[in-house]
């Protein structure tokens, strides 16, 4: 895992690398918030697209989802684009995204960076 911080752009890159488990989202999660360059109202790409998904059973979709809506007092109005790199990574991305209502931060998942950066900018909209 690689967290990169872009002051300018207000934008977290999260790149996640070998086998992806709710664990390592978890501490990848708590790591970026603790990351001395992040703010809380940074947006944050987050890059699937290297990394091989582990078990994800639908109750721990659930847990991470509880890790999200636990930030909503750090993490106000804040984008968070999930870059995928294959059919079961943007199924189980669209799932997290369904099962998880969040009002303080809106999910998305995207199969190539430079739409999900766009999205993130503001450069382009998306309909629900």
């Amino acid at each position: 895992m690689e967290i990169n911080v872009d002051s300018e752009k207000n934008i977290a890159m999260v790149v996640m690398s070998g086998e992806v488990s709710p664990q390592s989202v978890i501490e990848t999660v708590q790591a970026m918030l603790s990351h001395p360059a992040f703010s809380p109202t940074m947006s944050s790409i987050w890059d699937y697209r290297h990394c091989v998904v582990g078990e994800f059973p639908l109750a721990e979709l659930k847990r991470v989802g509880d890790l999200a809506h636990a930030t909503k007092d750090i993490n106000y109005n804040a984008k968070i684009a999930l870059v995928v790199g294959d059919d079961l990574q943007f199924g189980l991305s669209r799932m997290f995204v369904m099962l998880n209502e969040f009002e303080h931060v809106e999910f998305r998942p995207f199969r190539d960076i430079d739409t999900a950066e766009d999205w993130i900018c503001g450069r382009i909209e998306i309909d629900s």
